[in-house]
Parts: structure tokens; sequence; C-alpha cells
């Protein structure tokens, strides 16, 4: 009886024999040295504030021994005198994510704006486990969004900052060929700051219709009073808005800019800014149904307001400390 098949090898000329991408990286990204060994992982959790420095028992709240855990990269601490199993990641956004390691590879794929299929291969998860990921990441976005706009830090504007507006279709025929898309009925609305470096916070929302009835009160609840507010020639912006911003508008179409003087300020008037952000959601929005929109917008408008201008092995940490806000 014959043994095994030897492996076939490329021939000189030919393309070589294909690999399983999923068996071809998963060595090298999820066994790296991104976050560290384990007992730096460990520290790194503690550092974030997901959690606490020193473990204690929920019952009889003594310290709980750590040394293990930290060696294993294991989060279930038990209690020889309650003889209790103590989670100490029960209150964070990572109870039930397991494995940890392969979580934070997917979490750093996501900050350098991998595609899924990517970080697939490279970490070489299933598909229902990068649901799970995913979902994990979206709570946490959502949650953060929602305390952000508790505190009012995700109004836009000021006096003298520049606030761009725009409308638009995310999907829509080309040349009116073909049958109608589902898409083309909503309108996405844009709001975004101009800013060339640092955070920048935008707004977003979807509607059927573009009227002033629609747009006026958008913009007046993200937008603060002061501000100097750019838009298209649209009806639907009216003269209201100039009772509390100072508005300039622009037709794209016979115009590229111009240029005016605020103070001692040369200010370009153009929408390029939103403009260029359309480009990218139509890139996220790809491929996903409709009623995701409003979740991919809420990842924008995260990414712009603490990922713009920072370098990306910062990222993940970054999103780190943003998971460990959310326990207190």
């Amino acid at each position: 009886m014959s043994g095994p098949r030897p492996p076939r090898e490329a021939l000189p000329g030919k393309r070589p024999a294909p690999v399983d991408p999923r068996t071809r990286r998963i060595g090298c990204v999820v066994g790296s040295d991104s976050f560290g060994t384990n007992e730096e992982i460990w520290h790194l959790f503690v550092r974030v504030g997901l959690i606490p420095e020193v473990p204690r028992c929920t019952v009889c709240h003594k310290a709980l021994p750590t040394y293990k855990a930290r060696r294993d990269l294991h989060f279930s601490l038990y209690c020889h005198t309650c003889q209790l199993t103590v989670n100490v990641l029960a209150n964070t956004r990572l109870d039930g994510v397991r494995p940890i390691r392969k979580f934070l590879a997917t979490l750093e794929g996501w900050c350098d704006g991998d595609k899924v299929a990517s970080i697939r291969a490279k970490t070489g998860i299933a598909k229902k486990t990068w649901f799970k990921y995913r979902d994990t990441i979206f709570k946490v976005i959502q949650r953060t969004l929602e305390r952000a706009r508790e505190d009012n830090s995700l109004m836009l504007g000021g006096p003298g900052v520049i606030v761009e507006v725009d409308e638009c279709h995310l999907h829509k025929r080309k040349f009116n060929r073909g049958a109608a898309l589902a898409t083309e009925a909503v309108w996405a609305v844009g709001l975004i700051e101009r800013r060339n470096d640092g955070p920048r916070r935008s707004a977003f929302m979807l509607t059927v219709r573009r009227n002033a009835d629609v747009l006026i009160p958008f913009i007046q609840a993200n937008v603060l009073p002061g501000s100097i507010l750019i838009s298209d020639e649209w009806k639907g912006y009216t003269d209201v808005l100039e009772r509390d911003y100072t508005r300039f508008t622009i037709n794209h179409s016979v115009q590229f800019g111009r240029t005016i003087l605020i103070g001692d300020t040369v200010v370009l008037i153009n929408t390029n800014h939103i403009e260029r952000e359309w480009v990218e959601i139509r890139k996220v929005v790809r491929n996903v149904a409709e009623d995701r929109y409003l979740i991919e917008f809420r990842r924008e408008v995260f990414r712009m307001l603490y990922f713009n201008g920072r370098p990306l092995e910062e990222r993940p940490y970054i999103f780190l400390e943003k998971m460990g806000e959310l326990v207190h």
C-alpha cells in the first residue's frame, strides 16, 4: 500500500498550487506580538479599566489569586473561601467573547479598515464568530456615542467653525436604466466639521423627503449657533438658517469653489469634505441591507471622532479605552 501522496510542487513558469488562506496566516497573526504576551494583555485590560487591578470575590470581598489567570489569559477566578467562580469580565462587553486573542486580532483588522474576507483569512475565525465579534464592536460604538450625545459633546460647529451639509443617494441607477432601486427612495443627509486633523464631529440621517421641514430641524439639532454653514443651492436650505448661522452657498455645477474673507481668515467655499465622506460611506454600505445603514453611519461617526489623525497602531488601544469607559 502506497504512502500519502506528496504535495504537488509548482512547475517553472506556472502558478503555485492554491493554499487555504485560513491556514496560511493564522499562525503569524493570532500568535503575533501585536498586543504582547498573556501577562501584558492582562495588564492592558487593567490599564484601560476593563478589569480591576485587584479582583475581589463578590461575596466575601477577598482578593482573588490571579497568577494562573494572567499566565493562561483566562478571566474566571476561583475563590477558595466561598468556593465560587467569579468572572471579572462579567460587567464588560467582552463577557462571553472567546478567545480573547482572536478578538483582539479581529479588532486590529477592523480598526485598520480591512475587509471582512481579509480579517477572516488572517484570524481564521468562522463566519458566525465574525458576526459575534462585529455585534460586540457595534454595541460599544452605539453606547459610546449615546454617552457622548448625553454630554452634548457631539454638537457640531461653534463660533467661527465651518460646517458643511449635503444630501445624496447612496446608490442609484446609472442613466436611469433598469429597474428602480429601493435605495433611490431614501436620501442620506450629512453634516461634517471642516478640520484638517484631530477629531471631526459629524452627523447623518436617512429620510424619504429633503424639504425644509426635514433639513432645518436636523441642522438646528446638531449644529451650534454662530457656526459658518456651507451648503449647495437646494431650496430646502431656506433663509431661516441665517438667523442662527453665517450661511454661504455654492453651485458646483457652475464653479469648483470661491474664496471669501471672514475677518482676517480666507475661507474657501465648497462642500468637498462632505462629498468626500460620501465616497467613504458608499464603500461601507456596499452590499449592506438598508436596515443596517444607520449602524454603518454610527461606525463612520465613531471613526472620524476618535480615529481621525491617529496612527493605525494606536486605534485598537483607543477602542479598548472606550470599552473600558463603559464599565464605569
